[in-house]
């Protein structure tokens, strides 16, 4: 239900007042989200270790480029601080 107030004339949600996403109820569904995505990328590229047309090895690449893409945007939106080792780690890694 929306509700528009006479003063400043904007919609509010009752719903969202009613009942507030908490931030670790907003966490707990990104992060399921997030394996969502993970586990689609494994089972595409499960698949692509079968014997496929070359029809269907492309459409399973550009599911898992989709995928990848999706996950990479949740991912910044959801830790958008990057944790980058410093040059000499990485390499050594």
């Amino acid at each position: 239900m929306r509700l528009t107030t006479a003063l400043h004339d904007h919609a509010v949600d009752l719903n969202a007042i009613m009942h507030p996403v908490t931030v670790t109820e907003m966490l707990d569904e990104n992060l399921a989200r997030i394996r969502v995505h993970r586990d689609n990328i494994r089972r595409y590229r499960n698949l692509l270790e079968t014997q496929l047309s070359e029809l269907e090895r492309q459409f399973i690449e550009r599911r898992i480029s989709e995928e990848k893409s999706a996950l990479e945007a949740l991912t910044s939106e959801v830790f958008p601080i990057a944790l980058t080792l410093p040059l000499s780690r990485r390499i050594a890694a």
